[in-house]
C-alpha cells in the first residue's frame, strides 16, 4: 500500500474543482493508494518531464511515484487545457 500525499498547491487546486468532479478527483487519489494494480485507472507516463498523470474526465492529476518509499506525491490537479502550462 503506498502513501498518498497532496503538496499545498494541489491542495488548493482540489478545493477549486466543482463538487461534482472533486468527488471523482478524490476517488482517483484514494484509489492511487493501491498501486501498482492501478490498471482500472487511466495513468500515463508523461513526455518531456519526470512524473505520471491521472485522468478524471476533463480534469488532470500530475504525480511522481517513490517506489523505494512506496509513496506517491500529487503535485497538480487542473482542467486539461491548463495543467501543463
Amino acid at each position: 500500500m503506498f502513501e498518498v500525499y497532496i503538496g499545498e498547491k494541489a491542495t488548493k487546486q482540489l478545493h477549486a474543482i466543482p463538487v461534482r468532479f472533486r468527488t471523482e478527483v478524490e476517488w482517483f487519489l484514494k484509489e492511487l493508494a493501491s498501486y501498482p494494480s492501478t490498471r482500472h485507472l487511466s495513468i500515463k507516463k508523461l513526455h518531456g518531464e519526470p512524473g505520471y498523470r491521472g485522468r478524471v474526465g476533463n480534469y488532470r492529476i500530475i504525480f511522481h511515484i517513490d517506489g523505494k518509499k512506496q509513496t506517491v506525491f500529487v503535485t497538480r490537479i487542473k482542467d486539461r487545457k491548463d495543467v501543463y502550462r
